[in-house]
């Protein structure tokens, strides 16, 4: 199994929600894996501005 996860954050810092995915190691190598963690940045900055 590989996950990742990233934080969304207000505009304090603090944590308001988290966005993760995971995979079985046989569908998604670690390198994959780390390919999708800008789009997840991007989507938890995203959620954060709607907040």
């Amino acid at each position: 199994m590989v996950a990742a996860s990233v934080p969304a954050l207000d505009g304090r810092g603090r944590v308001l929600a988290l966005l993760t995915f995971h995979a079985p190691i046989q569908r998604m190598s670690m390198q994959a894996m780390m390919s999708h963690l800008p789009a997840l940045r991007r989507a938890a900055a995203e959620l954060a501005e709607l907040v």
